[in-house]
């Protein structure tokens, strides 16, 4: 995380970097106490990976790699696979890393594709809430931003994007493992913030949008992506007690609701860009993540429903600006 400050600093965007710096020692000091048995082992297993320096990398394709002029022996690939699959699961991606394909949970290009080509990137700094391993910014970052900042508070992830950024070496971004509420303020900082499969998860999504709006400049854009369910009157779904099989799913709002929302946060010229119902093919089991994916969430005779009797997944991306 220290990399995280100097890194900011060389970009030019010091501000970022000195509001972070007290809660970076703190976590950087939990990380060190070795007072948590698995934060302690991911730190083990990433101290243990092989030392490789790729020849060049790709960041514009589905699965973001670097790799060899000369590919990995059999003996050494298998060796490496067997580091990565330490920091299983893996739930976004994919990632080819010297030739050991990472086919995580979720297929992340699908999303990235629904809004890559409406965004311009250049220069931006960008914030990414609950980035888990960083696909987003690794693509982020393939587009020339300035900085790319992602927080995400559930540490294995943070430190699947250390193993990656490991080997792919990029300072225009860094992750942190914190929550949310835990992001110091840098009122109109943001050029570009990404909201990806977590509003859902909040008590208050209101609050949240409010605050998000303060942290960007103005004119600047959200991409929220979010749950949703088909209905065109501004009312939100609220499960009893688990929606597919979660059971942090506070609000599933109907594409008129989201609306709503963004504008009383202080949002316009807010867009639909995509509304996709999530398949088999973006989310799925495989050897790098959990034993149950979205096929055991759903209703075994309906799949139209989940395994609690509501709409099965259906999902949509917004593009709002900050007034």
């Amino acid at each position: 995380m220290d990399n995280l400050l100097k890194n900011a600093s060389e970009f030019g965007v010091d501000s970022l970097s000195s509001s972070l710096k007290e809660i970076v020692y703190k976590k950087n000091k939990l990380i060190d106490s070795n007072s948590n048995k698995l934060i302690s082992n991911f730190k083990l297993s990433y101290e243990n990976l092989p030392d490789l320096k790729p020849d060049y990398l790709e960041l514009d394709k589905r699965e973001i790699g670097c790799f060899l002029k000369k590919e990995l022996s059999f003996d050494e690939k298998i060796n490496l696979e067997e580091k990565l699959k330490k920091f299983i699961p893996w739930r976004k991606g994919p990632f080819d890393i010297f030739g050991v394909k990472i086919n995580s949970e979720w297929d992340s290009y699908l999303k990235w594709k629904r809004f890559e080509d409406k965004i311009d990137f250049n220069n931006k700094v960008v914030l990414d809430i609950g980035s888990s391993n960083g696909y987003y910014l690794f693509k982020a970052a393939g587009k020339n931003i300035k900085f790319g900042l992602g927080i995400e508070p559930y540490t294995p992830y943070y430190f699947q994007f250390q193993v990656i950024n490991k080997y792919l070496g990029l300072k225009n971004i860094g992750t942190i493992p914190i929550t949310f509420n835990e992001l110091p303020v840098l009122e109109g900082f943001y050029d570009l913030v990404f909201l990806m499969g977590v509003l859902y998860h909040r008590k208050s999504p209101l609050d949240m949008l409010i605050r998000i709006r303060e942290l960007m400049k103005k004119d600047s854009e959200l991409i929220l992506e979010n749950l949703i369910i088909s209905d065109q009157e501004p009312i939100a779904l609220i499960p009893e007690k688990r929606y597919a099989q979660m059971n942090n799913v506070y609000f599933v709002p109907s594409i008129k609701t989201l609306e709503i929302w963004l504008k009383k946060a202080g949002f316009y010229e807010i867009e639909c860009l995509d509304i996709s119902k999530t398949d088999f093919n973006e989310q799925r089991v495989t050897d790098w993540t959990f034993k149950k994916s979205l096929k055991d969430f759903l209703d075994p005779l309906d799949k139209t429903k989940t395994k609690e009797g509501y709409p099965a997944p259906i999902r949509a991306v917004l593009r709002a600006k900050a007034k």
